[in-house]
């Protein structure tokens, strides 16, 4: 299992420099969690293509409810800061994207 944010998830559904990684890290390890939070965040992110006019309502719409199919059942709640809370839970495991270090050659490498 491997906890992402908002971005690893914006990196997989939207066309950029880092999808590669996020794809190659989805076949390394199908198995992702995030917490709730990444919702609110990446709608966030989505709304900014729609003002940039780089999505419309229906494709943003679509990818949302994709991410979310990725990672239904994988959701956590914290009574902590959910920043703190993921990032505690994926260092005690050491297995979360955001130990991840990007190389400048979009590898991914621990």
């Amino acid at each position: 299992m491997i906890v992402v944010d908002s971005n690893v998830v914006a990196y997989l559904y939207l066309a950029g420099k880092y999808t590669a990684a996020a794809e190659a890290l989805l076949e390394q390890d199908p198995e992702w969690a995030a917490p709730v939070l990444w919702r609110s965040e990446f709608r966030n992110i989505l709304a900014g293509y729609m003002r940039r006019r780089s999505l419309t309502f229906e494709q943003a719409t679509n990818l949302q409810r994709e991410a979310e199919s990725l990672l239904t059942g994988s959701e956590f709640r914290s009574t902590r800061s959910p920043y703190l809370s993921s990032y505690a839970t994926a260092i005690a495991r050491r297995t979360t994207a955001s130990l991840l270090r990007w190389r400048s050659s979009s590898t991914l490498s621990w």
